[in-house]
């Protein structure tokens, strides 16, 4: 009998097909559409056999809009102030967020080739549909670039090079690599964390922590080439703007280009390899050691069920890993920003803020997304988290800030670092002691009953969108506390930088974060405590009233 025509479900329509048997094992097909796709847009079984148009279509568009949207924006504004470099940041982390809703269906929103390359090694897309959404990716750069000089002249780019990537003078080419290698695994652990494990609960909202980490990675890069962490992103601008010919054209561009492919394929290809930990398939170390390696039942926020009983590495992997990022990120900023003005300020609030919002979103099924001593201590009080697990927690925690901090300094030259420690904490000149502990104390109690109150009780309706409110109360916190103490309300985030910054011997080396170590631990874990505390009384149960014909109820009920 006759082989029945290869059909496509979904009305999609096939272009071509080089086979005349649907199991062919040489065969393949362009497609246009009908791949049954995740609510984030990613397949749940990729057939290497074929490429999706639509999906190339759609990655060539959104590409477009976001090198159009966010090198316009760097092209009209310059990046001279603190201002101006919020802006870009912003252009960029939310065309991604909207790009990537307006998209993710058709394609899973990808939009660099990084991310497309990281999803390639880790299996979430086939090497054929990857390399064709990379040329897709590549085009549509350089045909925005085309449009934005038909916008912009020559005299009115404020970039000179249409935004083009260049290291900054004082920065050599490896520490220009390295920061593009952490900004592009930020980028791409969330990616994966957050739109494609299927452990993850984010929905849609994988789109918003997308953009997100891409503004969180911008704020920092910005200042050590203008931030690429997407190859083709650098590539149109770097080529138009060269044959483009102004006379105010600052060369270096294109002598600079490899680094911005080297750094993102470098950092997108340390995101993949994170699958083998944090797969939910991973099992690392579970045939050597006698303890969970993921198996850990959690609820949607990462807590309740067996997070009260069991021991779980890769929970303290995640910590490791949250922390570690969260360090580079906060304290990178407030190194290579300072802190001498409120927009200054505001920008540091924001990163470490938006920054824990973004690695509880992509760590919190793993562990809960703690990223602090404080909280695990105030966990463990409450009986939420074994003491041996909080032990485990907060050794990585410990560990992942030093190695952040660690990492940080081998980017950020000694000359660079306009807090000359690191953004280490200290006790402000005017305060006293009993200032800083208090104020520290109240910043992270505030964080730990959001934490306790949004993630962790049961009657809470927050779901996944916990890791905003955790995220605001830290954003508030550090508004109020640094000028006091440059706000630490995280043990972890003040270790690493003070011993870091102390062994670094710098000529510019500002004491004070070493000596004052034992205020940032004190007082966060006070507040710790006091929250554990504090939320007793909100967690009893609800007393009903008696019928009209039952007797009183006794006095210490009426009470409650």
């Amino acid at each position: 009998p006759e082989t029945p025509a290869r059909t496509v479900e979904d009305r999609s329509w096939i272009i071509m097909a080089a086979v005349s048997e649907p199991n062919a094992p040489n065969g393949w097909a362009l497609l246009w559409g009908g791949i049954k796709r995740s609510v984030t847009g990613y397949e749940y079984t990729p057939d290497k056999k074929n490429i999706d148009l639509k999906a190339v279509t759609a990655e060539f568009l959104g590409t477009l809009l976001l090198t159009f949207v966010g090198c316009g924006a760097a092209t009209v504004h310059g990046a001279g102030t603190p201002i101006t470099r919020l802006i870009i940041a912003f252009s960029f982390g939310m065309t991604v967020m909207a790009v990537a809703y307006a998209i993710g269906h058709h394609s899973g929103g990808h939009l660099n080739c990084a991310v497309t390359f990281s999803l390639v090694l880790g299996g979430a897309v086939t090497w054929n549909q990857g390399l064709a959404n990379v040329v897709a990716q590549c085009f549509a750069s350089i045909v925005a670039c085309i449009l934005l000089v038909i916008i912009h002249p020559c005299e009115l780019d404020l970039t000179t090079t249409l935004a083009t990537n260049i290291p900054a003078p004082g920065f050599t080419d490896w520490q220009v690599i390295l920061a593009e290698a952490m900004g592009t695994f930020l980028l791409c652990f969330t990616v994966w964390e957050t739109a494609v494990s299927k452990v993850a609960s984010c929905g849609k909202n994988s789109c918003l922590v997308i953009g997100m980490s891409v503004f969180l990675a911008i704020q920092v890069l910005i200042h050590v080439d203008g931030c690429s962490i997407n190859p083709n992103r650098s590539l149109g601008p770097a080529l138009v703007s060269k044959l483009r010919s102004c006379s105010n054209y600052t060369a270096g561009g294109i002598s600079a280009l490899w680094m911005m492919w080297v750094g993102p394929l470098l950092g997108a290809l340390l995101a993949a390899l994170s699958r083998l930990v944090f797969a939910p398939k991973a099992v690392f170390l579970k045939q050597q050691m006698p303890v969970d390696w993921g198996t850990v039942s959690r609820s949607e926020t990462g807590y309740g069920m067996d997070s009260r009983t069991s021991l779980d590495l890769k929970a303290g992997m995640a910590e490791f890993v949250g922390t570690g990022l969260l360090t580079f990120l906060g304290c990178g900023v407030a190194s290579l920003n300072g802190a001498d003005t409120a927009e200054k300020k505001l920008t540091i609030a924001m990163e470490f803020g938006l920054g824990v919002a973004v690695l509880a979103f992509a760590t919190g099924h793993h562990s809960g997304g703690q990223l602090n001593p404080a909280v695990t201590l105030s966990l463990v009080v409450g009986k939420e988290v074994t003491v041996r697990q909080g032990v485990v927690n907060l050794a990585c925690q410990v560990l992942g800030c030093v190695v952040g901090a660690a990492l940080l300094a081998a980017v950020v030259p000694c000359d660079k670092d306009l807090t000359m420690s690191l953004a280490s904490n200290s006790v402000a000149p005017g305060y006293g002691l009993g200032h800083a502990i208090f104020g520290e104390a109240i910043g992270t109690f505030l964080l730990c009953f959001t934490v306790w109150e949004t993630a962790v009780v049961s009657v809470s309706q927050t779901g996944k969108n916990a890791c905003l409110a955790i995220g605001g109360s830290v954003m508030i916190s550090v508004c109020m506390l640094i000028p006091v103490t440059g706000c630490s309300i995280n043990p972890a985030r003040s270790l690493g930088p003070a011993v870091v910054s102390s062994f670094r011997g710098c000529d510019n080396y500002a004491p004070g974060g070493l000596q004052d170590l034992w205020i940032m631990w004190l007082g966060p874990c006070l507040g710790g405590i006091l929250a554990a505390f504090a939320r007793r009384p909100l967690s009893l149960l609800p007393v009903e009233r008696s019928p009209p014909s039952s007797p009183a109820l006794p006095a210490t009920a009426a009470t409650l």
